[in-house]
C-alpha cells in the first residue's frame, strides 16, 4: 500500500519510509529519513532548528 503525505511539518517526515524534498515543484532530494538527516538539505536544517530549543 502506498500513502502519500504532503506536509510542511517535520514530524510526519520523520516517521515516513521515504521522504522527497521538493523545491519549486521539483524533487531535489529523496531518501530515507536517516539518509536525509545525515546530509545537508531542507529536512536536516529544519530538524536542527527544532532540536536546538
Amino acid at each position: 500500500m502506498i500513502i502519500l503525505v504532503v506536509t510542511h511539518k517535520i514530524k510526519p517526515a520523520l516517521i515516513a519510509d521515504r521522504v522527497y524534498i521538493l523545491e519549486d515543484g521539483l524533487i531535489v532530494k529523496e531518501g530515507t529519513t536517516r539518509e536525509l538527516l545525515d546530509g545537508e538539505n531542507l529536512l536536516s536544517s529544519a530538524y536542527r532548528e527544532i532540536v536546538q530549543f
